[in-house]
């Protein structure tokens, strides 16, 4: 009894049930969103792997090591008047290091120390450094301690910024992406 009255109910329920069809415009409107999506991942992995792939992936090549720093070589010394001679120290590359946290700076720091640099002091600092990897401010002075601080650091995105009233130090604002240069193997 229970069998016939379900099926009774079904075929007076029959007429109820409505089944909805999605409209072949809304078919058609969805393969050309996927369409246009396969079309889209496509042309992103063509740039990044093609001609932006240096720019999306970094480049090729990993950039060359950084040798020791070569601290200055004093002049060679006056032999003909004893009285005369005058040895002056060679003093390694004065710099300042900054950074938005303290730890990173000290790290840095510790890390030049041991490339021979002269560090002067680690700081924080409130300057924003969004667009370059690391700044490099520099006089007329310490123009070639500047150029040896450049060549610890992957050249990619450094700023050289020369200011003809500084005087004395190197004075290095790193960002969030800077990236030491490995040190080449001693011989």
């Amino acid at each position: 009894m229970s069998e016939k009255l379900g099926s009774l109910m079904r075929e007076a329920t029959a007429p109820l049930h409505v089944v909805w069809e999605e409209p072949a415009s809304l078919r058609r409107r969805a393969a050309r969103m996927r369409v246009r999506l396969r079309i889209a991942v496509g042309l992103v992995s063509v740039a990044a792997l093609g001609m932006g792939g240096s720019v999306a992936l970094g480049p090729a090549d990993p950039p060359p090591c950084a040798a020791a720093v070569p601290l200055p070589s004093p002049p060679p010394p006056d032999y003909s008047e004893p009285s005369t001679m005058v040895f002056t120290a060679v003093s390694p590359p004065r710099v300042r290091v900054y950074h938005g946290a303290i730890g990173v700076a000290s790290n840095v720091a510790d890390e030049l120390l041991k490339r021979g640099f002269y560090v002067e002091e680690a700081a924080r600092t409130d300057e924003s450094m969004s667009y370059y990897s690391a700044v490099i401010r520099y006089g007329p002075d310490a123009v070639e301690d500047a150029q040896l601080v450049k060549a610890q650091f992957v050249p990619w995105e450094v700023h050289m910024e020369f200011d003809p009233a500084k005087r004395g130090r190197v004075d290095l604002l790193l960002g969030d992406r800077f990236q030491f240069r490995e040190v080449c193997a001693q011989e």
